[in-house]
């Protein structure tokens, strides 16, 4: 991918659907762009810090990339613990 492409992320965490865009390279980029987003923004109430900690952890300490969804075009998924919660995050690239 050469142009950055729009990717959508959706988030589940203790009962909540957090959704936000980012506009990235690809998967990787998009993940880290999403971590400083809601990192910045404080999306997620009383977690976003430990939520964008673990996903960059995930990338840098354990070199673990996004999975991407079997059967579907451009869709992927994340997922860890954050303040002893599960936390999934699926993101769908929705626009080049």
């Amino acid at each position: 991918m050469d142009e950055n492409a729009l990717f959508t992320a959706i988030c589940d965490f203790r009962g909540g659907t957090y959704v936000s865009q980012v506009a990235a390279k690809d998967i990787e980029q998009a993940v880290r762009a999403w971590a400083d987003h809601i990192e910045q923004s404080q999306d997620i109430p009383d977690a976003s810090t430990a939520i964008a900690r673990d996903a960059r952890f995930h990338l840098d300490e354990l070199d673990i990339q996004p999975t991407a969804i079997s059967s579907l075009s451009n869709v992927w998924c994340i997922s860890g613990l954050a303040d002893d919660g599960p936390v999934l995050v699926n993101f769908v690239r929705t626009a080049q």
